[in-house]
């Protein structure tokens, strides 16, 4: 996802779920692909490198999950302070549980 009207629309209409890590929002699409977007705030980690290292980590995660998940949906995980200090295992095993919890991993 990329344009601001896609990500408005999983804000208003989307379920949420609290990780450790981080706060996935969901929401069903019609465009009949999984989307996602990734947003670490400016205040959450002030470095561009490193802000720009957590969020690649967690596409990365996600570009891996994505054929597994059946269904089409919009997928937005927003970083929580303790993302700072995480792994790369972490991320994806945190991530790996919040979107079996939602019921898109079996």
């Amino acid at each position: 996802m990329r344009r601001r009207k896609d990500f408005d629309s999983v804000y208003k209409s989307g379920k949420t779920l609290n990780t450790a890590l981080f706060r996935i929002k969901t929401s069903s699409n019609t465009v009949g692909v999984v989307r996602f977007g990734v947003v670490m705030p400016n205040k959450l980690i002030k470095g561009a490198v490193q802000r720009n290292r957590k969020k690649r980590q967690v596409r990365t995660v996600l570009e891996h999950l994505v054929p597994l998940i059946n269904g089409e949906y919009d997928i937005i995980v927003l970083g929580q302070t303790a993302c700072v200090d995480a792994t790369y295992n972490d991320i994806q095993e945190d991530i790996e549980t919040g979107l079996s919890k939602i019921g898109f991993l079996q």
